[in-house]
């Protein structure tokens, strides 16, 4: 059926669910408004249809009333930002509190974006990049120098669960780059 020149479904799920959630900037750590946040019932990441496709609000929080039962691929997609997919999200009959999914904003060529995200355990964990400099002394990008030189940036730094932790290099030196993750909980 095509209404207002966009294809709808006919075969609209139903059912005893209701799913929340919240997409996640990359950049900020905060809700990212007007993300699309589609559900595809199945484990087939070929699909082209998604069943259920929800917006998130100015918070960037989302949520499903009615929803069907199952095991869904969710892709989260925004203008400017990679799109997500997270495959086996299970729902249940009842509420479903998704955990927070980040969604990681495009970078320039030539540049790189480290994101770190993970559960509700630890709380705290801390991204490290240490690097090559112009001047030939590396460079070591963490909590307490979140801005060693121009070219890095830790951008987020989570200290509450889930992150995410976030670093971007802006420009690429020749040299050798090390990341690594301390459990700082």
């Amino acid at each position: 059926i095509e209404i207002n020149g966009s294809i709808s479904r006919t075969d609209v799920l139903l059912g005893n669910a209701s799913i929340s959630g919240q997409i996640i900037n990359s950049q900020t750590g905060e809700g990212l408004p007007e993300a699309e946040v589609s559900f595809a019932n199945g484990t087939d990441t070929t699909r082209t249809m998604a069943d259920l496709v929800v917006e998130t609000d100015d918070n960037g929080n989302y949520l499903i009333e009615n929803a069907p039962t199952g095991v869904f691929i969710v892709v989260v997609r925004q203008p400017g930002f990679y799109p997500t997919v997270v495959q086996g999200v299970e729902v249940d009959e009842g509420t479903n509190s998704l955990p927070p999914t980040t969604t990681v904003e495009e970078v320039p060529e030539g540049a790189l974006r480290i994101v770190l995200t993970w559960g509700e355990s630890p709380n705290d964990l801390d991204s490290h990049l240490t690097g090559p400099q112009t001047d030939g002394v590396r460079f070591h990008c963490y909590y307490a120098n979140q801005a060693p030189n121009t070219q890095v940036n830790l951008d987020v730094d989570d200290v509450t669960s889930y992150g995410p932790e976030t670093i971007t290099i802006s420009t690429l030196l020749a040299g050798t780059y090390r990341y690594s993750v301390h459990n700082y909980s």
